[in-house]
C-alpha cells in the first residue's frame, strides 16, 4: 500500500511539473512576441477581408485584402520583418522596430480577379530576443452580385465605421484613397466625437452629402461635397468644410 501511495504521489508530481512547464513556456512566448490580435471583420460578402494571425480563412467580393499585426508584450528592443506573399505572384515586406502596444497595417493587396488564394506571412526577428509567428491564410475572392452595395450605402457604411472607431473598415471602404497613410488617417479622427451624415443626392456613382462633425471639445464642423464610389469603395473625395 505504501508503495502504491508513493507511486501515485510521484505520478501527481510529474503531472504537476508538466503543467507548470507548459505554463512557463506559454508565458515566456507571450512576454516577447509579435502576434496579430487586431479586431477584425471576417467578411462573408462585400465586406473587406482584414486578415490577422488568428483569421485563417475569409471570403469577399472586395478585391483588396489587408494583413494587420498587433504588437504586445516586452518588445521595445526588437525588430520584426514581415514577408507577405499573396498567392498570385505578388508580395510585400514591412518592418517594425521598437513597436509599442498598438495595431499596425503591415500590407494590403488588390487581386485582379475571382479565385482562391493562399496568403503566407513569414515573420523574422532581426534584433532582440522576441518571437515571430508565421501564418497561412486562405482568401476567396467571390464574384459580386449585381447592385448589392450601392453608392449611398457605401458612404453610409464608411461614416458608420468611423463612428464605431472601426478605422480598419473605414480605411478599406475608401480611407486608403484619401492620399494619407493609415496612421495619419486614424489620427485625423482623434478629436471627432460623432459624425452625422445627410445624403443630398445620388447621380450614378457620385454621392453628394453633408456631414456634421461634433468634436470632443463640443465644437461642431460642417462639411459638404461629393464621394465617388466604384464597386463598394469610395475612390475619390471632394469634400470641403462649409461651416
Amino acid at each position: 500500500m505504501k508503495r502504491l501511495i508513493a507511486r501515485t504521489r510521484s505520478l501527481l508530481l510529474v503531472v504537476a511539473l508538466t503543467v507548470i512547464a507548459a505554463m512557463c513556456t506559454v508565458s515566456t512566448a507571450n512576454a516577447a512576441s509579435s502576434a496579430s490580435a487586431v479586431p477584425h471583420d471576417p467578411a462573408g460578402s462585400s465586406q473587406p477581408c482584414n486578415f490577422v494571425q488568428s483569421l485563417e480563412t475569409c471570403q469577399s467580393t472586395d478585391h483588396t485584402v489587408a494583413y494587420y499585426n498587433t504588437a504586445h508584450g516586452n518588445i521595445s528592443h526588437c525588430t520584426f520583418v514581415f514577408d507577405v506573399t499573396w498567392g498570385d505572384g505578388g508580395g510585400a515586406a514591412e518592418s517594425l522596430t521598437d513597436p509599442t502596444d498598438n495595431q499596425y497595417l503591415i500590407a494590403e493587396h488588390t487581386y485582379a480577379g475571382p479565385g482562391v488564394y493562399t496568403i503566407r506571412v513569414t515573420v523574422q526577428v532581426t534584433a532582440g530576443t522576441c518571437t515571430g509567428i508565421n501564418s497561412v491564410h486562405i482568401f476567396t475572392l467571390l464574384k459580386p452580385s449585381p447592385a448589392t452595395y450601392g453608392p449611398a450605402t457605401t458612404v453610409r457604411a464608411y461614416v458608420a465605421a468611423i463612428n464605431a472607431h472601426d478605422y480598419a473598415r473605414a480605411w478599406r471602404l475608401g480611407g486608403r484613397n484619401t492620399g494619407e497613410s493609415y496612421r495619419s488617417f486614424v489620427s485625423g479622427f482623434s478629436t471627432t466625437a460623432w459624425d452625422t451624415l445627410t445624403i443630398v443626392s445620388v447621380s450614378g456613382d457620385v454621392v453628394t452629402a453633408r456631414l456634421t462633425s461634433r468634436q470632443t471639445d463640443g465644437a461642431v464642423h460642417t462639411y459638404q461635397g461629393t464621394y465617388t464610389v466604384d464597386s463598394g469603395v469610395i475612390i475619390a473625395f471632394d469634400v470641403h468644410q462649409v461651416g
